[in-house]
């Protein structure tokens, strides 16, 4: 871009950071050039780019594919006893218990062994790069539209619809799956629970069902409650959870993200597994042994990690590590070791804490299988995470409560369009709606700002809490917002 100073026209390419820093505080710009320019900053763009561009992480070499003959020509039963104890010390010394392998080390694998580690290296292979999994599966749970609405017990009551039975709240009418039905059936109050046991509930008739539910909502004595609402394959809305208002969502996409921005340009591939009806995620990545010449029994021959999570309120957030190791000659018997690095419960101050401890317990996870990246023919770089630094909203000032204040006043626009206007809400209940709602949380990364747009659930009307969903996934996945 070129700027216009004093009559004088220079490539902004050519400034330093300071330089452009300076010229931006003195307003030396036109309103439209210091405009462009100061989205540039926003971007990390021209004077603010990195100086020195970070270097691809080298790739291994390759895989060292034998057939059984070339195997055994390779094969070093000495060096491979040696390693399978330094293997084993090292396992225990992270507490861990490896299995004994049934076979002494130095009698390596048989033609089927070799046969069988080929495939499962060709496996790994045909497995997607694990932060491209996990970032897809992010954005088919983003497609859902997902929003919340609380409301208290008082206010609900079952209703019959052509389709089933239906949630109502005086007005509208939303549908609810069998899983929010479970939910609603246990949820309990001073009076005990308010439904039967599921499996004998599915015995009873939907009026049956319609009265003894309307007829024990009074046992939860003007409970709130949060439900869980989303679009389904229909476009209809629907309830899929019920929790209470003290749940803390870090939903699927939310954990996802943070997992795929670690993973980004490592050698980890995976899959990630996501099931609608339970709103369940289950995902693993795994790095792998290159070279088959060093595999026999008491070997690890695959690293990883694994983990899950649940957004209806019947699941923690769970991440842990996860080992592979041979027992036999044939790569049949396994030994797989596991240990959970992290668990965090749907509760309380959950979006901020998640986000730092997913950090450390990934940054703990790949720094214990870094030690088999010379073994496995894979480099260190390969294996590290480096965390980049992601594009935030905006690279130094103003801070948070500045922002946030830009985008109340319809400055700052998300997915171009002002929140105002997405949400039906006016400039004065937004100031006191996101200041107030950050204030519970004061941050200065995007993951705080997000978290002060969705608590605007309470002033939103009902019809427009999907487009405040929408909005924070738009901030999640785009990094950023333009300046109006």
């Amino acid at each position: 871009m070129d700027l216009t100073i004093h009559g004088t026209v220079i490539s902004s390419t050519a400034l330093s950071r300071d330089e452009a820093d300076k010229i931006l505080g003195m307003g030396l710009l036109s309103q439209s050039e210091g405009m462009e320019f100061y989205q540039m900053k926003i971007r990390g763009e021209g004077p603010w780019a990195s100086a020195e561009p970070v270097a691809a992480a080298p790739k291994p070499a390759g895989p060292t594919r034998l057939d059984y003959d070339g195997y055994k020509k390779a094969w070093d039963g000495e060096a491979a006893r040696t390693r399978v104890a330094e293997e084993t010390e090292y396992l225990k010394g992270m507490g861990l218990s490896p299995a004994d392998p049934y076979f002494d080390p130095a009698v390596g694998l048989v033609d089927w062994g070799v046969s069988n580690f080929n495939q499962s290296l060709e496996d790994w292979q045909g497995m997607m790069p694990f932060a491209e999994s996990l970032r897809a599966t992010a954005d088919k749970i983003r497609e859902e539209g997902r929003f919340d609405v609380d409301v208290n017990s008082g206010e609900l009551s079952l209703v019959q619809d052509s389709g089933g039975l239906m949630l109502s709240r005086g007005g509208g009418k939303l549908r609810l799956t069998e899983q929010a039905m479970q939910r609603l059936f246990a949820t309990s109050g001073a009076g005990g629970r308010i439904g039967p046991d599921w499996r004998f509930a599915k015995t009873m008739t939907a009026d049956e069902i319609e009265h003894l539910i309307n007829s024990r909502f009074a046992r939860l004595e003007g409970r709130n409650l949060r439900l869980r609402c989303r679009k389904n394959k229909h476009g209809e809305r629907e309830v899929w959870g019920i929790v209470s208002q003290t749940y803390s969502d870090f939903d699927g996409d939310r954990c996802l993200s943070v997992l795929a921005e670690a993973f980004e340009g490592t050698a980890y591939r995976g899959r990630t597994l996501y099931d609608p009806n339970t709103s369940e995620v289950r995902f693993d990545g795994w790095v792998h042994a290159q070279d088959v010449s060093t595999i026999g029994p008491g070997s690890a021959f695959k690293a990883g990690i694994s983990g899950s999570t649940r957004d209806n309120g019947g699941g923690s957030f769970r991440i842990g590590s996860s080992m592979i190791r041979n027992l036999c000659r044939n790569l049949y018997i396994l030994d797989v070791l596991e240990s959970e690095r992290l668990r965090v419960a749907h509760r309380g101050t959950v979006a901020e804490r998640v986000f730092a401890q997913t950090r450390a317990a990934v940054e703990g996870i790949v720094s214990d299988w870094e030690w088999f990246a010379d073994r496995w023919g894979l480099t260190d770089a390969d294996l590290a995470t480096a965390f980049p630094e992601t594009k935030r909203l905006l690279d130094g000032e103003p801070q948070a409560f500045e922002v946030l204040t830009l985008i109340a006043e319809g400055k700052i626009k998300i997915g171009g369009e002002t929140l105002g206007k997405r949400l039906a809400v006016d400039r004065d209940a937004l100031v006191e709606g996101l200041l107030g709602g950050w204030s519970l949380e004061p941050g200065e990364d995007l993951e705080s700002i997000v978290n002060a747009v969705t608590r605007l659930h309470e002033r939103v009307p009902v019809e427009r809490l999907p487009a405040l969903a929408e909005a924070g996934g738009t901030m999640l996945a785009e990094r950023t917002m333009a300046l109006a």
